[in-house]
């Protein structure tokens, strides 16, 4: 596992956090000598990212953006080459296009099967936390209406009606035992297993 240090050492942020990776330092951490030979790897993981039935948030464009990377010459001249910046995605794809008999290729499906399923499980908790303060949100605001319906001296059973009409507003018109069936939580509040509202 040490040796999959190299794919942390040059991996970037930008302005948003976002990690991504030079394709020209992937090159070199994937023993390509030549540029040209993997960029018929990059070109085959596009085709990939095209081709794949599984579609992701982002566009190929954001997943293999196309950069100039400048290269001072030993004149003291600025050349600029051809480069991309690579998704966590892009970088999955590329290591599963290469021939997996070369050990840096099957450290890098390693490294970046590891990596996509961790940046899973971190948005997973992200959702959940969500989830929880919608729900903690709901809950307060919830004990606040029935307050005030209480307090305008409308009858518990008044109350359950108005309840039960703002869910099949909100809801499409689908009622609490609807969204229960739904969602299969049973008697369990289904309120939890809703995605959250933004």
């Amino acid at each position: 596992m040490q040796n999959l240090v190299i794919f942390d050492n040059i991996k970037r942020s930008n302005a948003t956090g976002d990690d991504f990776w030079s394709a020209r330092d992937l090159q070199k951490a994937l023993g390509y000598d030549k540029w040209e030979n993997f960029e018929k790897i990059v070109q085959k993981a596009k085709e990939s990212f095209n081709n794949s039935p599984i579609k992701t948030n982002y566009d190929i464009n954001y997943c293999f953006l196309e950069v100039r990377k400048p290269i001072v010459s030993g004149k003291g001249g600025t050349q600029y080459i051809k480069d991309y910046r690579l998704s966590r995605y892009a970088c999955y794809l590329i290591a599963q296009n290469g021939d997996p008999r070369k050990e840096p290729i099957a450290l890098a499906q390693s490294y970046f099967n590891i990596q996509t399923f961790r940046q899973e499980l971190t948005d997973a908790q992200a959702k959940d936390l969500q989830r929880l303060e919608r729900r903690k949100e709901f809950s307060e605001s919830d004990k606040k209406l029935s307050a005030d319906i209480i307090e305008a001296g409308v009858s518990p059973r008044g109350m359950a009606k108005i309840k039960a009409s703002g869910n099949k507003i909100f809801f499409g018109g689908k009622s609490s035992k609807d969204m229960q069936k739904k969602l299969g939580t049973g008697s369990r509040p289904w309120a939890d297993k809703l995605a959250t509202l933004s």
